[in-house]
């Protein structure tokens, strides 16, 4: 991966041809690539400093899914489609099954991190 541009915050799918790498409370990190033809997200499980706490295993880890929208979490009200922003869980909603009609929610811990990388995965 190429070098990296933090932000604070980020509309993650308003750019064709950007990455961007979200890393999250839980030590899972999530790559996220815009096409012309839409936007994929893949979920890298890490680990956590907090003994007490585990990460979940997803089936699709470290595979491709669909992305149709992303936002945030803040203050009891989803923003989606809209920013992502460090300090608030990401809220992302995947074509998991592919399709088109099955959307699935999923929720993240904080993001701790956003980073623009400076070239595509």
């Amino acid at each position: 991966m190429g070098a990296d541009t933090p932000v604070v915050a980020a509309d993650l799918l308003a750019m064709p041809g950007a990455c961007w790498l979200v890393d999250t409370a839980s030590g899972t990190r999530y790559l996220v690539e815009t096409t012309p033809d839409g936007a994929r997200v893949a979920r890298l499980p890490g680990g956590t400093e907090d003994p007490g706490r585990e990460v979940a295993v997803l089936r699709r880890d470290r595979a491709w899914v669909p992305l149709l929208a992303a936002g945030q979490a803040a203050d009891g009200v989803i923003d989606v489609p809209g920013k992502t922003a460090v300090g608030h869980p990401m809220i992302l909603l995947l074509d998991i099954v592919r399709d088109g009609l099955t959307i699935t929610l999923r929720q993240t811990t904080p993001v701790r991190r956003i980073s623009r990388l400076s070239r595509p995965i």
